[in-house]
């Protein structure tokens, strides 16, 4: 009889489901270790998961055995999906992610590749954090249950605590904004202090990656109807909480999730312009090399 596992992958209020034979699960592993060999990658330094060997005479009968090889099977992807370096696009094609999720993984896992030490790599997630998944023999047969490590991207929230004048233009002003990382327990808030410009070639260059306008913008950002009221404080009240409803929607939508985003919020940004001195992450990291 051809047994078939069925693996299903919830991401947010999303499910994703594909059936694999056992020997899926070998051919997935025998990419892992050779992508993933540590003494070849600059941006990892653990053993890549193996699945352990289970061997049928071992056991009294068939469910016995097709129960033992799904428990290798669960702590093998476990291992696999508490990495985020391990979760490229063939993995993703193995989960059956479709492109609504599938790009954010992509992005990040590439951001994660140009701005990581081997350590952060590492130690990015924490074995606790977990997706719900189920693996069956086949469609026929029980459900196993098991539980496998979900990739937690970050997922941003900020508020703008004030506006000031700028250091280098008293005719304009800035506006501080404290971010943190939702998705990291180990997170510290972070500031970044922008001005309208800032925001308005941010979104300008957004809408040049998603190839598509995003009006909202122009909707919640007030323009000033004379020079005189940008010095107004009545509306620069208004635009600092126009400018926090805008990236509100922004960060709410994994949509946004580009490279341009993190480069906009100073994602792990280790100098001192408009933002904090080292990163506020190390603790959850782990050192960096």
């Amino acid at each position: 009889m051809k047994i078939l596992y069925e693996v299903k992958t919830q991401i947010e209020d999303k499910t994703y489901t594909k059936l694999h034979k056992y020997a899926n699960f070998l051919d997935l592993q025998e990419y892992i270790l050779k992508q993933y060999d540590p003494s070849k990658s600059a941006y990892i330094n653990l053993e890549p998961p193996r699945i352990q060997s289970v061997d049928f005479e071992d056991y009294d009968d068939e469910d016995a055995f097709i129960n033992a090889r799904i428990e290798a099977i669960e702590e093998f992807m476990k291992e696999l999906l508490r990495y985020p370096i391990y979760i490229n696009d063939l993995v993703l094609e193995f989960l059956g992610i479709q492109e609504e999720h599938k790009e954010a993984f992509t992005i990040y896992q590439a951001w994660i590749k140009k701005n990581s030490s081997k350590s952060r790599a590492l130690h990015y997630f924490k074995p606790n954090i977990g997706m719900p998944t189920e693996l069956t023999e086949s469609q026929e047969l029980d459900q196993n249950k098991i539980m496998k490590r979900t990739p937690k991207m970050p997922l941003f929230s900020a508020y703008c605590s004030h506006y000031q004048k700028s250091m280098l233009d008293n005719n304009h002003y800035e506006y501080l904004f404290v971010v943190k990382d939702e998705n990291d327990p180990y997170s510290k808030t972070w500031k970044i202090v922008k001005n309208y410009a800032d925001f308005k070639a941010f979104n300008k260059e957004l809408e040049t990656v998603m190839k598509t306008q995003i009006p909202f913008f122009d909707q919640l950002v007030p323009k000033p109807t004379d020079q005189n009221q940008t010095t107004d404080t009545a509306f620069l009240n208004k635009r600092k909480i126009g400018l926090e409803k805008y990236l509100d929607v922004i960060l709410e939508h994994r949509r946004y999730y580009k490279a341009i985003l993190y480069e906009f919020l100073e994602y792990n940004k280790k100098d001192n312009h408009s933002s904090r001195c080292i990163t506020p992450r190390d603790s959850f990291y782990g050192e960096s090399a």
